[in-house]
């Protein structure tokens, strides 16, 4: 077996074992809210075990969207760096915490995000979960019932990840959703409707 054979086998397994190589991820816990009710989701990161990697996180931004239906009279109203995880941009230096954190719209998509100026004062270590924002979702009183898909828009300025010296961290993130649930009053006016309507199409057939 000459030198080139053996190097193929051992570039295969290099690729694969990048390929199934663990990453960051982001996520959150799909809410439940009720018509003139308000709620919040956690933007949770967590580095896996499975990851020998630490990363030094330096600046982060994070934009969710109702896609692909936005819910009539729902809307995310605010976005802040209060997380019962340990919020991730906490770090060891006079410049960290929550300082430069950022809101810059609301509405069917929210964008925020935070920079640390105390470079190595962020590290992620393998097994860690940390809190990026907590988000506050509010229904009106006609808001549409129903579960509506959340998902991170991902590029630059959108969701992304960087460390000290400005260069990605790569992540994976999962999408969730909310549930607009009716309060039992509105519910319960919502079903007699649908059966005066069917009786009265009934009526009418029979006419």
């Amino acid at each position: 077996m000459n030198s080139i054979q053996r190097f193929i086998p051992l570039t295969a397994a290099l690729v694969s074992a990048c390929s199934a190589h663990a990453v960051i991820g982001l996520s959150f816990a799909s809410p439940t809210v009720t018509p003139e009710g308000s709620t919040t989701l956690e933007v949770v990161l967590n580095n896996p075990v499975e990851d020998a990697t630490s990363y030094n996180l330096n600046a982060f931004s994070v934009q969710l969207a109702f896609t692909p239906v936005i819910p009539a009279g729902t809307e995310f109203s605010l976005a802040s760096s209060n997380t019962v995880n340990p919020y991730a941009l906490a770090g060891i230096g006079d410049l960290t915490g929550n300082d430069f954190f950022m809101v810059s719209n609301v509405g069917s998509v929210i964008n925020f995000g935070d920079v640390d100026f105390d470079f190595g004062a962020n590290m992620i270590n393998p097994g860690d979960t940390l809190g990026l924002g907590t988000v506050t979702i509010d229904s009106q009183l006609n808001a549409l019932p129903g579960s509506f898909a959340i998902t991170f828009q991902e590029g630059s300025g959108l969701t992304e990840l960087t460390d000290d010296f400005g260069a990605p961290i790569l992540f994976n993130s999962t999408p969730g959703n909310i549930t607009v649930v009716p309060e039992p009053k509105y519910a319960a006016m919502l079903f007699g409707l649908v059966a005066l309507f069917v009786v009265r199409r009934k009526q009418s057939t029979a006419q």
